[in-house]
């Protein structure tokens, strides 16, 4: 089992198309439709119901689902924490704003943090207080301007990747919590 089949049937779950997710990853569809008939000979288990006109996940595909997700996670942990151990900091950055006027200059910090870190990958959500505070509690998002539940986390990472870190070094915030 490889991780690049794990990516691949992730992209077929989530576009609901061959084509689609081989475009996506930027393969043939052959290529893919490959791996992913090779994973589910591995596997002893169909993981994808194809018809002419839709392509659905089966039960085992569906099992399989969260537990590849764990797995391209967690590989991407891995090579974060190699990449930190030498000093460089990449990974993703996943940062959620409240659609209100920031007191930051977020497209600034944004283009500086790229041009510093190419080697991550930002993406931004925008949303509700509520909702952004329980995806930082979740892990989904690693660093919102939303108060959140926890006492310190507006704009502090909860898990204070080595990115989230750097994004707040950029900001002039702290990238510690206060002391109690």
């Amino acid at each position: 089992m490889e991780l690049q089949q794990m990516r691949y049937v992730i992209a077929v779950a989530e576009t609901n198309s061959f084509t689609r997710a081989a475009e996506r990853c930027l393969v043939v569809q052959s290529a893919l439709s490959h791996q992913i008939a090779r994973l589910e000979k591995e596997l002893g288990a169909r993981l994808f119901e194809r018809t002419s006109r839709r392509v659905r996940l089966t039960p085992a595909g569906a099992a399989f689902l969260p537990a590849a997700r764990q797995c391209l996670d967690a590989a991407e942990r891995a090579a974060t924490e190699v990449a930190a151990a030498v000093g460089e900091v990449r990974g993703r950055l996943a940062v959620g704003l409240i659609p209100t006027v920031a007191a930051v200059d977020i497209p600034g910090a944004l283009r500086q943090f790229r041009l510093r870190h190419p080697q991550v990958r930002i993406s931004l959500r925008v949303g509700a207080s509520e909702d952004l505070a329980e995806q930082v509690e979740q892990g989904i998002l690693e660093i919102t301007d939303a108060p959140t539940r926890v006492e310190y986390a507006v704009w502090n990472p909860v898990g204070r990747t080595p990115a989230a870190t750097a994004f707040l070094t950029i900001l002039n915030l702290p990238t510690n919590p206060p002391s109690s």
